[in-house]
Order: C-alpha cells, then structure tokens, then sequence
C-alpha cells in the first residue's frame, strides 16, 4: 500500500513523500512528485526513515536513569510513571526555588508548533523561560523579518526568479526545500546565481558572480551593496515611497562609509561588489537566500535586518519569483492559559529574544525540561 505524506523532524524542510508499507510496516520511502514544494525529491536522510523506525537500539518507550550519572544504567517505565516523575520533580523544584527556576528547552525548529506549546506550558507551571538553540540557527533571521516588515520571509518556490542571491548557504548540498524547488527552475530560465561565500562551495562553482567575503564581515557587506544601490539610484522608487518608512535615515546611515572602508572591511574589492550589487537591483524579480552562517555573526540581528532591508528597497518583497511573507502560525497569542508567572524571563535584558520566548541557554538554573 502507498500512503502520501511528509518527511518530518529530520529537518525543517518537510518534503512530500510517498510511504510504501507491507503488513502495516514500513519498506520503502520515496518522493512525491505531485508535492509543489519540493517536487519529487527526498535526501539521503529521509531515505533512511525506515531503518530509523526500525533500528534495534531506536528507543521506544520510557527509561528512567537507576544508576549514577554516566552510568549508561537505565530501566524502562510507562509513559504513566514518567508523566508522574516528572511532575513530582518539577513540584519538588517549583516548591524550593520557585517556577521561575525551571527552564523548558527545545531543540532544533522543524516545521512544529513545539516552542508554542511549551509556552502555553510554562504560563501553567509559572515560568516564563523557554530555550532552544535558535540564536544560531533560524532566529536572527526571522526576527529581522518581523522587525523590519512583519513576518518572515521565503524565496518563492512557485515563480522561477531571473536573480537568485545565495548568501552563506550550501543550497546543492544542504537544505533540499531550496534546492530541488529553484535551481533546476532557474538554469532553464538563465537566471543569474549570485553568490556570497567565503569558500568555493558547489553553488558558487555554477555562479554567474561569486564574492568570498572575509568571515563575519556580512554586516558591512549589506551595507556596501545598500551603499551602491542607494548612490546609483538603483532602488525600487514606487515601493520606497509608497510601503517603507525611515529611508532618509536609511540614506544617512550608508553615507558614513566610503566605499573603500567597506573594501577593507569585507575583503571585497570595490568594483565586485558594486557589480554584485546592480547586477542584483536591475534583474527582477530577484529572491535571497540566507544560511545559518548570518545567524551566528557577532551582530547576527543587524546583519539580518540588512539583508532584509534589501530585499525591500529593491521591490522584491512579497512578489512573484521574490521573496514572499508568511504570516506563521497564531497559537502564541492564545489567551486561553493562565499565566501563572510574575517574575520577568532570565536574560529579559535581551529585549529581542525575549519578547520571542528566547531565554539564553547560558543563563539557565535549577531544572531544564527539554
């Protein structure tokens, strides 16, 4: 029997698949053509699904630790008796260092709503601290995105686009989603591949321009291609004026670096990026993508919002073949759960992350349930 479904939790790509199953178990996994997304492709990864589900050591049910730490001793339990353990330690905890102590972690973001329903856990234990590792995977990005025009953005994988911008990211080796959905799309319609990288990766190797800037130098490189499309007058006029706000301010801020500093800044001679830059802003419609790299820059944020600043001043925000806004998911503003804290997050210093229930890992304290 064939069932059409989803690769899931393997990555946040969620290609379609098509599951063959013979006497209710699992024996082949292929892709789904007829998914828009991602066309027919799967990884290795998924390809493995089944020898995943069905691996002797997967772990199936509960254990719980009898020996010491490091041990490797464990004993099963039922899904009733750890409920139960981990109730009555996280009362233990709550009722000795208050709810605030306990810090509820997740790990990597794949497509779910795991973070908002650890929320709505917290507002019930009383905690406002909710962890994962998103300041270096995904975060900075999306939240340039929300702070600069309110959703995250996405390349459009429907509409081939004439400028595909490849920025810190492998996309013919990793991440399938922007892979398979754009590349083939883009070489039957001549689009250039523009890429920014500081190795010579298989994407930059097929790239019309490729510039390796200096590592962690991403930042000033969105200013310089800002830079030269501001002075050459090379900005989407119709969209400044009528969708954007702080643009003379915009202007203003670019004016205080010579085009050489930015050069010595990134390693990038002047002229490339300048070429990088029109070639960028005068095919259209153009989309970006971005990689983990931007994320775990010292000023990832500012780097981000760069980047999503040029998206926007060259007309390539929510259009066809650029990049389109997805409003998410609505379950983080339910009301419908008491929220029993009444301390402030651990590191609510951090304005950004916190109001995106991003507690900073390094600051947590009594218990962690991830």
């Amino acid at each position: 029997m064939e069932t059409r479904s989803f690769c899931g939790k393997m990555c946040g790509a969620s290609c379609g698949i098509i599951v063959t199953t013979e006497e209710e178990k699992i024996t082949n996994i292929r892709g789904d053509p007829s998914y828009p997304p991602t066309r027919g492709f799967i990884c290795a990864k998924g390809r493995a699904f089944p020898e995943l589900i069905y691996h002797k050591d997967r772990v199936t049910k509960p254990l719980k630790r009898v020996g010491s730490r490091g041990s490797g001793l464990w004993e099963e339990i039922t899904k009733e008796e750890a409920l139960k353990c981990i109730g009555e330690k996280l009362r233990e905890i709550t009722a000795q260092y208050g709810s605030e102590s306990v810090v509820l972690h997740r790990g990597a973001h794949r497509n779910d709503l795991v973070t908002d329903m650890l929320i709505r856990l917290g507002k019930s234990i009383g905690t406002p601290n909710i962890a994962n590792l998103d300041n270096v995977c995904s975060m900075a990005r999306s939240f340039a995105d929300i702070y600069t025009y309110g959703m995250k953005s996405f390349p459009d994988t429907r509409t081939p686009s004439k400028c595909i911008l490849v920025w810190g990211r492998n996309s013919l080796e990793t991440g399938s989603k922007s892979m398979i959905n754009i590349f083939p799309e883009a070489r039957k319609n001549k689009a250039e591949i523009l890429v920014i990288d500081p190795r010579r990766t298989s994407i930059a190797r097929q790239a019309t321009h490729w510039i390796k800037p200096k590592p962690g130098s991403d930042g000033y490189l969105a200013l310089a291609l800002i830079k030269t499309i501001i002075d050459e007058s090379l900005y989407d006029t119709k969209f400044v004026e009528n969708w954007t706000l702080g643009f003379p301010e915009l202007v203003r801020l670019v004016h205080e670096y010579s085009y050489e500093w930015l050069s010595e800044a990134t390693w990038v001679p002047v002229e490339a990026y300048k070429r990088f830059a029109r070639t960028y802003a005068t095919t259209k419609p153009a989309s970006i993508q971005t990689g983990n790299p931007i994320d775990q820059t010292q000023n990832a944020f500012h780097t981000a919002r760069l980047i999503s600043i040029l998206r926007a001043i060259t007309g390539n925000l929510d259009t066809p073949g650029g990049d389109l806004m997805n409003s998410g998911y609505p379950l983080r503003s339910l009301k419908d759960i008491q929220d029993r804290s009444t301390r402030p997050m651990i590191g609510a210093r951090y304005a950004v992350a916190a109001k995106e229930y991003l507690t900073p890992s390094q600051e947590t304290l009594r218990a962690a349930l991830t």
